[in-house]
């Protein structure tokens, strides 16, 4: 039997530790590290280079308080940290069955939202913001994954919710992952389409149509 504290977002007492469940803890938390780490080292990049700089007149328009925007996204992104932290696993109601192949599929589908999530911020490069603001060195990005969705950021995470599930088959932590995306593009995506609208007009209004 595999140590129990492999397991690290919990598992019933009644059970044992399973391959999959230790495959799809790892595969949630490396996608949430991988997320944690590549915005350090991007916001880090940008100031390196000298792109980090915000266009406060044009941002000022459109966002009231740059803080209250970091405070919503930590809020919307505490749920599921705290859902893993607690390790809800633990509980038979939250985490009722152990299917290992299915949990390894899930956390094949999570890798693959990881590899979308680098992709964005590549394709974004010196265009990309934590948060809903215009740059001064800011490009109109429309090819690549943003050819399929214009916010393919928010997309992606969305439609990680199934893959979630899959790869822990805990619905907490999946509902709170999906709930807290969910409402983080709700509140960010028409500040951010008003912002590229302002920035980019008939250029943007064509794309927004195209896509």
């Amino acid at each position: 039997a595999i140590e129990r504290g492999w397991c690290t977002l919990g598992v019933p007492a009644s059970v044992e530790c399973t391959i999959g469940d230790v495959v799809g803890a790892i595969a949630l938390q490396a996608m949430v590290l991988i997320l944690l780490l590549t915005t350090v080292a991007h916001t880090a990049l940008q100031y390196i280079n000298g792109t980090i700089t915000v266009d406060r007149e044009i941002t000022g328009r459109f966002v009231a308080s740059r803080f209250r925007e970091r405070l919503v996204t930590l809020l919307c992104i505490s749920g599921f940290i705290v859902s893993m932290a607690l390790q809800t696993s633990q509980y038979p109601w939250a985490h009722p069955a152990q299917v290992t192949g299915l949990q390894i599929f899930g956390s094949l589908l999570i890798a693959f939202h990881a590899l979308v999530f680098l992709q964005v911020h590549i394709r974004m490069g010196k265009s990309w913001s934590p948060i809903p603001q215009a740059k001064v060195h800011q490009e109109l990005v429309a090819d690549g994954v943003f050819g399929y969705a214009r916010h393919p950021m928010y997309a992606n995470f969305i439609w990680a919710v199934p893959s979630v599930f899959l790869a822990t088959l805990n619905w907490i932590v999946a509902a709170a992952w999906g709930v807290g995306w969910i409402i983080l593009a709700l509140y960010r995506i028409p500040k951010e389409e008003e912002i590229l609208i302002d920035l980019f007009g008939q250029s943007y209004l064509e794309y927004r149509q195209r896509v």
